[in-house]
């Protein structure tokens, strides 16, 4: 997606559509045509996905589950506190903030006034920027402590509930 600051003072920039697919803005397909709505992957069924799986394995050994090993690694953690740290890492990944705004453009004019915006600004975008790196940088961090906190507590109660279990089974008369 691209920011009001990137926009081009030109006409709006669109993919060239594959066959049978409507073009849609860079980067986001659009349904049936004048729709707005996403396209969404045909149904497939089971049987169709064992099928392709078998031909699969059989074409490359071992390829499907590395693929699926690999797809794992990159796609949403299993665990709350995965999701909570595969999160938090995201806040991190975004927490700096670039003030340097584009001024480039293909009307000489254009380009010069955005460079003269961007000086006559720039003091204020700066001082922006720094608070709102700022907060990204301490929302990681005390995202990351709510983290380890919580880990702490699950391998407490983890602890606590073998202890139990372990008590229990000491009283229980066998």
């Amino acid at each position: 997606m691209r920011s009001p600051a990137t926009v081009d003072d030109g006409p709006d920039r669109r993919d060239p559509a594959p066959v049978g697919r409507p073009s849609g803005p860079v980067g986001r397909p659009s349904g049936p045509v004048g729709s707005g709505a996403p396209q969404s992957a045909p149904p497939y069924r089971d049987e169709d996905r064992a099928a392709a799986a078998a031909r699969l394995e059989a074409a490359r050994p071992g390829y499907l589950e590395q693929v699926r090993r690999r797809a794992d690694d990159m796609g949403v953690p299993k665990t709350p506190v995965g999701r909570a740290r595969k999160a938090v890492s995201m806040v991190v990944a975004t927490a700096r903030i670039n003030p340097d705004v584009p001024t480039h453009s293909r009307r000489r004019v254009t380009a010069l006034v955005k460079r003269g915006v961007a000086v006559l600004t720039r003091f204020y975008v700066l001082h922006l920027t720094e608070q709102l790196t700022e907060l990204g940088e301490s929302t990681s961090w005390m995202g990351t402590a709510i983290c380890d906190y919580v880990a702490g507590l699950e391998a407490e109660v983890a602890d606590l509930r073998a202890r139990v279990a372990r008590l229990e089974e000491e009283r229980s008369p066998s």
